[in-house]
């Protein structure tokens, strides 16, 4: 049996004001069952007030890293920086697990943010 598991959370702070606007998604995985199997992370930025996906492909499906566990029940955590649009409003960052076949294992949702 096969099982995986993906939590979110979303860190305050940020770059210097000529560097462009995003933010530090923290995530932790948990998988079971894929030792040496690879596994992709992937995030896309949503709209909170719509709760859709945003229409641009630089914030849809992107990488965010690799995965091959080491063991048959691994974990870890990670830490990624996600852009985010000129227009302000309510986002949240979706996180997704994917195995190398491209069959979503697992996904997270952060909470809602307002980009400012």
């Amino acid at each position: 049996m096969c099982s995986s598991r993906l939590t979110v959370s979303r860190t305050a702070g940020g770059p210097p004001k000529l560097a462009p606007i995003g933010v530090v998604v923290n995530f932790s995985a948990e998988i079971e069952g894929y030792k040496g199997k690879k596994s992709t992370v992937r995030w896309s930025l949503f709209d909170a007030r719509e709760d859709t996906r945003m229409p641009q492909d630089w914030l849809r499906d992107r990488e965010a890293m690799k995965l091959v566990p080491v063991a048959g029940s691994d974990n870890g955590s990670e830490a990624i920086w996600v852009p985010l649009p000129r227009k302000r409003g309510p986002y949240f960052i979706r996180l997704e697990l994917f195995d190398d076949d491209g069959e979503r294992l697992a996904m997270a949702d952060s909470k809602a943010f307002d980009r400012r």
